[in-house]
């Protein structure tokens, strides 16, 4: 039982971990210049824009894969809605070659939440401080 508890603790501690970032802040503007600055930081930022439809999503590789490797992606959602910014942040790691044995893991393309970086962080709090009413 103490064994279980303990196991059941570190496990959530590790979960914990992996979490993604989130703020949300009033817009100090429209919507759609909202999303424009948003647009427009993260790309200062290095990151590649993903998707612009209802929401935009951005990554930035943390370095590149080679063969059997992973490779680490920060990556930003950002949804403007009700007058209000989120923006929500994951470090993800994405599996590396096909040559691994089969069962092993992570598999070839598997996505993985880590641990968000200390870079991820802050890119978060800048968007949200420069196109929202701030953290």
């Amino acid at each position: 039982m103490k064994y279980t508890i303990i196991a059941a603790t570190a496990l959530a501690i590790l979960v914990a971990g992996c979490t993604p970032v989130i703020t949300h802040a009033p817009i100090k503007s429209t919507p759609e210049e909202t999303v424009t600055c948003a647009g427009d930081v993260l790309g200062s930022m290095g990151y590649r824009l993903l998707d612009r439809e209802l929401y935009l999503r951005a990554e930035r590789a943390k370095h590149v894969a080679f063969g059997h490797h992973t490779a680490d992606y920060d990556r930003i959602t950002i949804a403007v809605s009700n007058e209000r910014l989120s923006v929500r942040g994951e470090t993800v790691s994405i599996g590396g070659g096909p040559s691994r044995p089969l069962g092993a893991y992570p598999h070839a393309g598997a996505l993985i939440a880590i641990p968000p970086s200390k870079e991820l962080r802050a890119d978060v709090a800048r968007i949200t401080a420069q196109c929202g009413g701030g953290v």
